[in-house]
């Protein structure tokens, strides 16, 4: 049964139900943290390293370092490869489909702690340390690249869920995306979206991990970290 589609009918019928919801509810307004626990400073200033590098499949890059990782690690993979039916939330239909050619311009915004360690719409672990995104209509699991138009700082993620559910906002980042891209303190940034292809359903984060170590502005911050 598409039991994430049964929790978002029975959040519509309680208002209490809604905080219950998984990450595919009804819309929300985004639960912004006042301090960001990995919070990326103005360039010229020292980068806040976590613990360590989370663990991650495949070979380390130098700039791991900079998704230090936060308390226990989340099971990676579990999912399965998933387009969907046309789904029903609060009476907006969307349509889920191959869109090769998928480039879009508008809001972003992000989730973290209320949905850290839950299944996704495609059944794998949501970690908020993780590079991962959701998206309303673009296969599950997928990869986008997403750029920050206020900084040119992007990043290739990997789509593993649904959402978000509200107006002008086109992908939900996780916690560790959003510090990265430099978006977290102000929670919400104009972005654009690129489909880059299907991902593994093994949950493997090596490209992810590969495009980070190619970006010169996250060069510039291990550089930071390292002083």
């Amino acid at each position: 049964p598409n039991h994430w589609m049964i929790r978002c009918a029975v959040a519509a019928s309680a208002a209490f139900a809604v905080a219950a919801c998984s990450r595919t509810s009804a819309p929300r307004a985004p639960s912004l943290p006042s301090q960001p626990s990995f919070a990326l400073p103005p360039a010229g200033e020292p980068v806040v390293r976590g613990p360590g590098p989370r663990r991650s499949t495949g070979g380390g890059y130098p700039t791991d370092v900079l998704l230090g990782g936060v308390g226990p690690d989340v099971p990676k993979g579990g999912g399965y490869a998933k387009l969907g039916k046309p789904y029903e939330i609060r009476g907006v239909w969307y349509t889920p489909r191959e869109n090769p050619h998928y480039d879009a311009t508008g809001i972003a915004s992000f989730y973290a702690g209320d949905f850290h360690n839950k299944k996704t719409a495609n059944g794998e672990w949501f970690d908020m340390n993780a590079l991962t995104a959701a998206h309303k209509t673009l296969p599950l699991p997928s990869y986008v690249i997403v750029e920050n138009l206020n900084n040119g700082r992007r990043l290739k993620v990997r789509v593993n869920d649904r959402g978000p559910f509200v107006d002008g906002r086109i992908i939900d980042l996780s916690k560790r995306v959003a510090e990265l891209l430099g978006m977290a303190r102000a929670g919400l940034a104009r972005v654009r979206v690129t489909y880059a292809g299907p991902a593994p359903v093994n949950g493997s984060d090596v490209e992810e991990r590969a495009y980070l170590a190619r970006q010169p502005w996250a060069r510039r911050l291990l550089a930071d970290a390292r002083r």
